[in-house]
């Protein structure tokens, strides 16, 4: 909001339509991805054949989760 009220104040408003428009772009693309999530269609078990189950799924987040700091500070370690 501060990035749009300066470039409002110094009269940059070709600046200001470019960074509206791409503000507006960005959100109709994320209200897309929320409103595909929010009614994506529900399966079933028996459609997820061979699927890794929640357990492993948020085990193997946690571990990622866990090495993030490490692999930012020295991406190379592992």
């Amino acid at each position: 909001a501060w990035i749009f009220w300066h470039a409002m104040s110094v009269q940059a408003f070709s600046l200001l339509a470019a960074a509206l428009f791409c503000t507006l772009l960005s959100l109709v693309y994320y209200l897309r991805v929320i409103r595909l999530f929010w009614t994506a269609p529900v399966h079933t078990a028996a459609s997820f054949t061979g699927a890794p189950n929640q357990t492993t799924l948020t085990s193997a987040c946690a571990v990622r989760l866990a090495f993030a700091p490490v692999m930012l500070v020295k991406p190379f370690v592992i």
